[in-house]
């Protein structure tokens, strides 16, 4: 009686597991999203909060990556951080500037980026990696430069929503 019952018991847990697995939502595919020059941006009240140059960007030498936020800064120059602020990534290029993120509002948190270069098939490819942090919600994707296109190709990395972000080691 006890085999029975351990085999019955074995038996429910797989066909629950496959049962689960089987119901579990197919992601969805998403369209191809490019990032082209634009011609006017908005940047009315924005500050610059980071840049960088000497980007060894594969289309332009003196290709400059800048962060953007619409916080005020005090009397030393120190941003005066609100629950949420616009946030805007750019990429100014003799190409055009590339908005790699749009100005948007992003609540309790910011936007970074990380620059590299990577060797496919004997070209370099340039990438951006752009982070989105929130308080609920965590946002990576990857901004690879086409050079055929001249547009950046947008890969969602990761995209995590309606989450509760309990802490992070850049800022503790």
């Amino acid at each position: 009686m006890k085999k029975i019952k351990a085999v019955w018991f074995l038996c429910s847990c797989i066909i629950g597991i496959l049962l689960s697995a089987c119901q579990q939502e197919v992601p969805q595919v998403t369209q191809e999203e490019w990032i082209t020059p634009a011609g006017n941006i908005d940047m009315d009240n924005m500050n610059l909060f980071w840049q960088h140059d000497n980007l060894q960007f594969v289309a332009d030498d003196n290709a400059r990556l800048s962060i953007f936020v619409s916080a005020e800064k005090d009397e030393n120059g120190d941003f005066l951080f609100d629950d949420g602020q616009e946030w805007a990534v750019l990429m100014e290029t003799s190409l055009g500037n590339y908005p790699l993120f749009h100005r948007q509002y992003v609540q309790l948190g910011g936007v970074s980026c990380i620059v590299y270069n990577d060797d496919m098939d004997n070209d370099t490819v340039s990438h951006v990696l752009v982070t989105v942090e929130q308080t609920a919600g965590y946002q990576l994707y990857d901004c690879v430069f086409d050079s055929d296109k001249e547009a950046f190709m947008v890969i969602p990395v990761y995209d995590a929503e309606h989450i509760n972000l309990i802490a992070n080691s850049k800022s503790d």
